[in-house]
């Protein structure tokens, strides 16, 4: 999915607030909602593209229409649910980050956490399915700060 979340327009922003162990695990149950539609989106996406492949249209980092003939209807009805899907991801991957998380690989349902223990800084993490946040690391590298939106 990663070649699809760098063709569907994310952008990286630094997100410089730091969230409490509490706060995080009160905003669970809203990303865990977002998540599981992330993956469910995400299975429909990677089907719609294997279709696409079957049909020999080429995909690349602009979809578009004008290199199918009319008559093609299968593909294009593919490529237009294709488009609504990667809108929907990008809502899904947008409401996660306006609440502060990042989501290092879209294929690994984790989200990660600025914070800060003891002046320390750490990244909070949360994976699909678990109901507290661990702590990852006592600092944050480029690669926990993940895919980032406006």
């Amino acid at each position: 999915m990663s070649f699809l979340i760098k063709n569907i327009g994310c952008t990286k922003t630094k997100n410089d607030r730091v969230f409490t162990a509490e706060e995080i695990e009160n905003l669970i149950p809203m990303v865990e909602s977002s998540f599981y539609r992330l993956l469910q989106m995400n299975a429909q996406i990677n089907t719609i593209i294997n279709q696409l492949k079957s049909q020999d249209v080429i995909l690349s980092d602009s979809i578009t229409l004008n290199s199918l003939s009319h008559s093609d209807e299968e593909s294009i009805n593919n490529l237009s649910s294709l488009k609504v899907l990667l809108s929907a991801t990008q809502d899904e991957i947008s409401f996660i980050s306006k609440r502060g998380g990042t989501i290092p690989n879209i294929d690994e349902p984790i989200v990660n956490w600025n914070g800060k223990i003891d002046d320390n800084d750490i990244v909070f993490t949360w994976k699909l399915g678990d109901k507290k946040i661990e702590q990852k690391k006592s600092s944050i590298t480029e690669q926990d700060k993940g895919i980032y939106t406006e």
